[in-house]
């Protein structure tokens, strides 16, 4: 039997920039709770497997000026949802992976067990900028930045063993702090000693995504491919197989 895994990506109106056109509601209600609420509910409805929320600290281009960050949407409907995987966008350029661990673990609290995270690297300029850091200019360098960001945020997901939360009320003893690991990380952009500052996510590990060309394979979980036909896809998922892609 095949099982179909079927996502889909919820930012803006959609992906022509002049899209909110022809929306039913006024430009200024896009950046609502209940606007992305109904359409998360609307796709868990319809049997998608997954949402994604794009994300940048830069805003979006188009008519279109603004948008709430993903981890805050995909928290926000994590409440009102019961089944579908929550999968924001997070950069791994100039993003701090100790405090990426701390928000997706989050998310997969608050939505019991269905957050996920699409790693993606920056190449724009200005994102540096914004987040006050030198730019990243070659592509090596991005691969590199996100290859450790992968390996932080993950590790720092196993730093907490399972069973390290006691919540002995009796005894007074919440914590068994043999059961907690630091990472002891050290990179050329970062070093991260953790342990993480969350318990281990209900998942024990979040669905790492990552877009085919963007993310060492063997760190995804799925990843993404693309193509203007269908042969173009599969191909691109041949290939990424081919790369040691385990889910596409």
């Amino acid at each position: 039997m095949t099982v179909f895994a079927v996502g889909i990506e919820l930012d803006g109106e959609g992906t022509h920039p002049a899209a909110w056109r022809r929306s039913s509601h006024r430009p200024d209600q896009l950046l609502t709770g209940k606007a992305v609420r109904d359409r998360v509910a609307a796709a868990e409805n319809a049997g998608f497997t997954f949402a994604t929320f794009d994300d940048s600290i830069l805003p979006p281009s188009g008519d279109v000026v603004g948008r709430i960050d993903a981890v805050s949407r995909a928290s926000y409907v994590a409440a009102t949802t019961s089944t579908i995987g929550l999968v924001p966008v997070v950069g791994t350029t100039y993003a701090e992976p100790f405090h990426t661990s701390s928000q997706l673990a989050t998310l997969d609290y608050s939505s019991r067990g269905r957050g996920g995270w699409l790693a993606v690297p920056v190449e724009d300029d200005a994102a540096a900028r914004a987040w006050g850091r030198a730019p990243v200019t070659t592509e090596s360098a991005r691969q590199q930045e996100q290859r450790d960001s992968v390996t932080v945020v993950t590790d720092l997901w196993d730093s907490w063993e399972d069973d390290a939360v006691v919540r002995d009320y009796l005894s007074g003893r919440f914590l068994e702090r043999d059961r907690l690991h630091y990472v002891n990380f050290e990179g050329d952009t970062f070093s991260v000693k953790g342990p993480s500052i969350v318990p281990r996510p209900p998942q024990g590990q979040l669905v790492v995504f990552g877009r085919h060309g963007d993310i060492e394979p063997h760190q995804a979980d799925v990843v993404l491919v693309s193509g203007d036909s269908v042969e173009a896809i599969a191909q691109s998922a041949a290939k990424a197989r081919d790369e040691g892609a385990s889910l596409v």
